[in-house]
């Protein structure tokens, strides 16, 4: 007797000695093949958040960028990857830079600080 698998998608169909039978698959929340990486920046000596931050995503092959709103807010979106840099700057601050693995939807929180010695002003905010 031959047994024959076939993968899809959204079902599993199984063909055992000429029958067939499909069964649904549900998706699953990990193993996802994009990521949405969301969050605010705040200004690290007061909470106020920053707009027009730079929210930079480098998976080794491309970037995918986002700007901060007047909330702090951002999003950005892309194909998963396994260790992405991400880099968060905006002058006159202290740039930030991380690794993380980017699959499925990942909340990053930022507080960036000013240099030593430099205290913000309030255009900074």
């Amino acid at each position: 007797m031959r047994y024959t698998i076939l993968l899809s998608i959204a079902a599993l169909t199984l063909n055992c000695g000429g029958s067939q039978r499909t069964v649904p698959l549900s998706p699953s929340p990990i193993g996802t093949d994009t990521f949405t990486l969301m969050g605010h920046v705040v200004d690290e000596s007061n909470a106020h958040p920053i707009a027009g931050v730079i929210v930079d995503v480098y998976d080794g092959r491309s970037h995918q960028t986002a700007i901060t709103d007047e909330n702090g807010a951002y999003s950005c979106a892309g194909s998963a990857v396994r260790e992405a840099i991400v880099t968060v700057s905006k002058a006159p601050f202290s740039p930030q830079q991380i690794h993380i693995d980017l699959d499925g939807t990942v909340t990053r929180e930022f507080q960036l600080a000013m240099p030593a010695g430099r205290t913000p002003s309030h255009h900074d905010t």
